[in-house]
């Protein structure tokens, strides 16, 4: 059944699985799904609403417009806290930029964002209110803002 969802994905337009993807969390009845049409907007995915997301067989959207459609499947359930483990790997650093520039603007609306970069360039660091810096074996480095933690 898993292998069936996902090969329905290849074809089904942005807008779609952006819908859908509520709808695999909770009951109807439980649904507090933020509109679409804020999702899309939040995501600068207006361009692409229509086109298909495809696969590596089927050509569809790029690479980071995949990323941000996934950042966007978990948005419209309307989480309190969204938690991204890398979500700029695989990218190059405009597309990571762009997604980057989305979350903060995101988190800079109230949305509770937390991500897990790791060498981040200046200019992904720069976009971050406050970070946790690990050293090795996981251990705290430094916890604050980030202008703190380059001294200035």
């Amino acid at each position: 059944m898993s292998i069936l969802r996902c090969a329905a994905f290849v074809v089904v337009a942005t807008t779609s699985a952006l819908t859908f993807a509520p709808t695999r969390r909770a009951a109807s009845s439980q649904l507090r799904a933020a509109p679409v049409e804020d999702v899309v907007e939040a995501l600068g995915l207006l361009h692409i609403v229509d086109s298909a997301i495809g696969d590596e067989a089927k050509r569809g959207i790029s690479g980071g417009q995949r990323k941000r459609v996934n950042v966007g499947m978990e948005m419209v359930a309307d989480p309190s806290l969204l938690f991204l483990d890398e979500p700029t790997s695989g990218l190059d650093s405009t597309t990571s930029y762009e997604l980057v520039s989305a979350l903060s603007e995101l988190a800079a609306k109230g949305l509770n964002v937390i991500a897990v970069l790791h060498q981040p360039s200046f200019q992904l660091y720069a976009k971050f209110d406050n970070v946790l810096l690990l050293g090795n074996g996981g251990r705290t480095v430094y916890l604050g803002d980030s202008d703190g933690a380059l001294g200035t």
